[in-house]
């Protein structure tokens, strides 16, 4: 049975798998469990944009209309949160944190 003792627990950064080299300048290796999470959703939006970008036409789908959905809400919130003149200067970085994009 699992037991949760702190509510922080889960953000506690462990390692899965461990190589010293204590022979190369001491070099510790290691894949902790932030980088599986990292490289999983980046793995999920690439193919995400890819899979809808790959037959480009004049006519949407449903998939490039869901990513159209998501980048219009993401830009109306930041218009509505920061003024809209000044908002702009962000709307890249934060559109960056939500998906990525290939040309």
């Amino acid at each position: 049975m699992f037991f949760i003792l702190n509510p922080l627990s889960q953000f506690e950064i462990r390692d899965l798998i461990v190589l010293d080299l204590p022979l190369i300048n001491n070099i510790h290796l290691s894949i902790t469990n932030i980088l599986v999470y990292i490289t999983i959703s980046f793995i999920l939006i690439v193919s995400f944009n890819a899979f809808t970008t790959k037959n480009a036409s004049i006519t949407h789908r449903n998939f490039n209309l869901s990513k159209e959905c998501i980048h219009d809400t993401i830009y109306s919130i930041v218009e509505n949160q920061i003024n809209k003149n000044r908002g702009q200067m962000y709307f890249p970085f934060i559109i960056t944190l939500f998906s990525v994009y290939i040309s």
